[in-house]
């Protein structure tokens, strides 16, 4: 998994020390578990279009979270994904029959859904639409946040109605002003 694939924020060095600290905070007694969700995407075996699987890939990670949650319906979940998986938008660009994987949970399930804001930046990302083309690597990064300060959570008043500001999102967490791109925990 750290070595393969599309090199992006699933394998960054920032998930890899998310996962050590839960190691931790779990071997000191604390309830914390892991549940791996993503299913990847594998551009090469569908005609080289990087989006073709991502309609099905959402599914996957819907059903694989649904199926946790029916298992410990008393637990607490927290989902860290891109914010393309975790927007509630119904449909993404030209492709009508999209569902994204929060759209698809919050069918079965009560969901809020926020997206990290900040103000610049650098992100480790990949962009593409043919896997020839796909590039991983650091990008400028420039968010839509306005005020500045200390990270902070902002929910809208209504969940069941989004603001106006984010149509695809309950809220927003802001994480600082300035981002720094995370490159993968291990080399290539």
């Amino acid at each position: 998994f750290w070595r393969t694939g599309l090199r992006d924020g699933r394998s960054s060095t920032a998930m890899f020390d998310l996962l050590e600290f839960l190691r931790q905070q779990r071997r000191a007694g604390r309830n914390v578990e892991v549940l791996a969700f993503d299913i990847s995407a594998k551009p090469q075996e569908t005609g080289g279009r990087a989006r073709s699987t991502e309609a099905s890939r959402d599914q996957l990670m819907a059903d694989q979270i649904d199926a946790a949650i029916r298992q410990h319906p008393e637990k607490s979940f927290l989902l860290l994904s891109g914010n393309f998986h975790a927007s509630r938008q119904r449909e993404f660009l030209h492709d009508r029959k999209f569902r994204s994987m929060a759209y698809l949970l919050n069918q079965k399930h009560p969901v809020a859904t926020f997206n990290a804001d900040f103000r610049n930046g650098t992100a480790w990302n990949c962009r593409g639409m043919e896997a020839a083309s796909i590039r991983c690597e650091v990008w400028p990064a420039s968010g839509t946040a306005k005020e500045l300060g200390v990270p902070h959570m902002r929910l809208s008043a209504a969940i069941e109605t989004p603001p106006s500001y984010l149509p695809n999102f309950d809220g927003t967490l802001f994480v600082g002003e300035t981002v720094s791109a995370s490159p993968p925990a291990a080399p290539n």
